[in-house]
C-alpha cells in the first residue's frame, strides 16, 4: 500500500474538477470538506481504520491508499451533490421542484461508491496478516454437530 500525498486542498481541487465547478460557484469549501469527511468515513469502515486527509480537521498526513484516491473523490462528489440537491429542495418555491436529475445522479454515484467499497474491503481483508475472525474449531465428535 502506498499512501496518498494529497492534502485536503488538492482533494478539493480534484473534487471541483469532477463536479465541473472549477469557478467555485456551486459548492462551498465547507460543503466539499464535509463531503470528503463523509466519503473518508465510509472508506475508513472498509479499511478498518480511521482515514485521515492532510489538513482536514487538523490531520498531519493522508492515509488513503493511492489506488483509492479516485474512489474517494467519486464518493465525495456523490455526497456533495446530495447536499446540494437537499439544499435546493429546501429553497424551492411553488415555481421550482426538487432537482430530480441532481438527486438521481448523487444516488447513482453513491451506489457505485458503496459497491466499490465492498471491493476495497475484500482487498484489505486479503492483505491482512490476520483473519477477520477467530479460528474455527472443527470437531465432528461433538454431540450436536
Amino acid at each position: 500500500m502506498t499512501d496518498s500525498i494529497l492534502t485536503v486542498l488538492e482533494f478539493q481541487t480534484r473534487l471541483r474538477a469532477f463536479l465541473q465547478d472549477d469557478q467555485e460557484i456551486l459548492y462551498s469549501d465547507a460543503t466539499l470538506e464535509e463531503a470528503l469527511r463523509q466519503a473518508a468515513g465510509d472508506l475508513g469502515r472498509a479499511y478498518g481504520l480511521f482515514v485521515t486527509i492532510d489538513d482536514l480537521d487538523g490531520a498531519s498526513a493522508t492515509n488513503v491508499d493511492q489506488r483509492d484516491e479516485d474512489l474517494l473523490i467519486r464518493g465525495a462528489a456523490g455526497f456533495a451533490a446530495r447536499f446540494r440537491a437537499v439544499d435546493r429542495a429546501e429553497d424551492a418555491s411553488l415555481a421550482q421542484s426538487m432537482p430530480a436529475d441532481l438527486l438521481e445522479w448523487s444516488k447513482n454515484t453513491l451506489y457505485y461508491f458503496d459497491q466499490k467499497l465492498n471491493d476495497v474491503r475484500k482487498r484489505k481483508l486479503q492483505q491482512s496478516a490476520s483473519g477477520p475472525a477467530s479460528a474455527w474449531t472443527w470437531d465432528e465428535s461433538e454431540k450436536n454437530w
